[in-house]
């Protein structure tokens, strides 16, 4: 039970860190949350992000949204997102730390995900 709160509360640093960076804010981003689960976890976390990212979908400003795993790896999971703007993508992440979703991840998780956003650069003008 230790672990798991010690794990929660990095995650949350993580993604404080993340959201209390500058940046342009009009640009389209692309989300990156990465982590590894617990031995055995996988069957339930995939139920479980199949189930919320129902509800993700339905989010302003949501394009896409991705659950892969590793094959090297098959406990290391990556999350792909596409969002209209990091504002978007804030008022998401606020929902899903209200929710629970981010604890109960983080609970299967050995460490603290990692979050990270980037802007998309447009490459088709190039």
């Amino acid at each position: 039970m230790t672990r798991t709160l010690y794990t929660h509360r990095d995650t949350l640093r993580n993604l404080e860190t993340v959201l209390n960076t500058g940046g342009e804010t009009d640009m389209t981003v692309s989300v990156l949350l990465e982590g590894h689960l617990k031995d055995g976890e996988r069957d339930g976390v995939t139920a479980l992000l199949t189930e919320k990212f129902r509800l993700t979908k339905a989010f302003d400003g949501f394009h896409t949204i991705d659950l892969t795993y590793n094959v090297a790896d098959p406990n290391n999971w990556v999350i792909t997102e596409r969002w209209d703007s990091k504002e978007n993508y804030e008022k998401y992440l606020q929902f899903r730390q209200g929710d629970g979703t981010l604890d109960e991840v983080a609970s299967v998780c050995r460490d603290a995900p990692s979050v990270r956003i980037f802007d998309i650069a447009d490459t088709a003008t190039y």
